[in-house]
């Protein structure tokens, strides 16, 4: 599982740019550089160290 320094409800997408992503385990994944609409859901592209991963913006992956 994923958590996000934010309240998801109460964001605007374009805030999310530059926030840290860290798991439950307390691991440091990097910052929020993109997000790509989709017609499920949004991904937020998260690059950091060991280059960019895909980050599926729902609420079972990401807490907060």
């Amino acid at each position: 599982a994923i958590i996000a320094a934010l309240l998801i409800g109460a964001t605007i997408p374009f805030q999310l740019i530059g926030l840290e992503v860290w798991t439950t385990q307390g691991e440091l994944l990097g910052n929020i550089t993109e997000i790509l609409t989709a017609e499920g859901n949004d991904n937020y592209v998260v690059r950091g160290d060991e280059g960019e991963i895909l980050i599926p913006a729902i609420e079972d992956v990401v807490k907060s």
